[in-house]
């Protein structure tokens, strides 16, 4: 930070920290791409690994949201030109919160096609919100600064990956180790639900570590949907507090 102060040409100026629109747009990309990781790791391990589909059904959860995802790229940037972007936010992060909420509300042993119906709905969802904040980043800069902030957004889109792959990974562990512990089952067993190594076990213990695994998937929406709670309260603030600014003096 020393030398990118003092440096005439640094690599990322540090005036762009004090620019909140940037900083909330980044926001939106760690946030968008943080949560899809939830989606896209543990869904196809609850369809693998507790619905015991193989892994090409575990993996075919996410063709949905890819194929939609270009759609609500379209429609984002559409609402956005009709409304602005920080509504096209509300209504996107409030799409991922509403599947999110289904998603908690399944039971263990769902229909399959919940997880394609959800799926497809998070394709809109994402592909609204992280289109937005790449074109909000662009307006919320002067043209000087436009290729290092549009490039800070695709970092905080990386970084929204990689930071909360371990941060659900943590939790995950956590608690399946802890059920894992308190039922007397090694957490190894756990592990291999997703393949052919616990077909041996009897049905009460195999429904046993059902609920385990259940449990840990679980644990892991609740962090996404508190992600996404807290990004939907920011956003909606901001928008608040701009129509505060915009009131004339009384």
């Amino acid at each position: 930070m020393r030398i990118e102060r003092n440096t005439h040409d640094p690599l990322i100026p540090l005036h762009l920290f004090k620019n909140k629109d940037m900083l909330l747009w980044d926001l939106m990309a760690f946030v968008g791409m943080g949560f899809y990781i939830s989606f896209s790791v543990y869904i196809p391990m609850w369809a693998q690994g507790i619905l015991l589909t193989s892994a090409l059904a575990g993996g075919a959860t996410q063709i949905p949201t890819a194929g939609l995802w270009y759609s609500g790229s379209r429609f984002g940037s559409y609402l956005s030109k009709k409304r602005n972007h920080h509504l096209t936010a509300v209504l996107a992060l409030s799409f991922a919160l509403i599947s999110t909420l289904v998603l908690l509300a399944l039971g263990m042993t769902p229909n399959y096609a919940f997880f394609i119906i959800v799926g497809a709905l998070l394709g809109i969802a994402l592909g609204m919100l992280l289109t937005t904040s790449q074109v909000g980043v662009s307006e919320a800069v002067t043209s000087n600064d436009l290729a290092v902030a549009t490039t800070l957004n695709r970092l905080f889109n990386t970084l929204g990956q990689t930071i909360m792959t371990a941060i659900y990974g943590l939790v995950f562990n956590i608690v399946v180790n802890h059920q894992a512990t308190k039922l007397g089952l090694p957490s190894a067993k756990i592990s291999g639900l997703t393949n052919s190594a616990v077909t041996s076990d009897s049905k009460a213990q195999l429904l046993i570590m059902h609920h385990v695994l259940f449990a840990g998937i679980k644990s892991v929406l609740i962090v996404a949907f508190i992600l996404l709670l807290v990004a939907l309260v920011l956003e909606i603030g901001n928008i608040h507090l701009t129509r505060i600014k915009k009131q004339p003096a009384q």
